[in-house]
């Protein structure tokens, strides 16, 4: 029978206009949703300090567009060996 996994999916959004452009797949893969949430609150935080210094977005931007991180985790089917 075939494994369901869960695969970490990260979205940069802007509370100012309710959009959500970015997308970043993370490439992490959990076994259960209660794993990959956990990791994506983590993931999500350790990414917007990340993002706070970086020369493109920095902290200016993210007060000005409200940016914040979304996540879900999207359930994917791996074949079973």
């Amino acid at each position: 029978s075939d494994v369901y996994k869960r695969q970490l999916v990260l979205y940069l959004c802007s509370l100012t206009t309710g959009q959500c452009p970015e997308k970043q797949i993370t490439g992490y893969m959990f076994e259960s949703h209660y794993d990959c949430a956990l990791s994506g609150y983590a993931v999500s935080g350790q990414t917007y300090m990340h993002l706070a210094k970086d020369d493109y977005f920095g902290i200016d931007r993210l007060n000005r567009e409200k940016i914040a991180i979304k996540f879900h985790c999207q359930e994917m089917i791996s074949p079973s060996d």
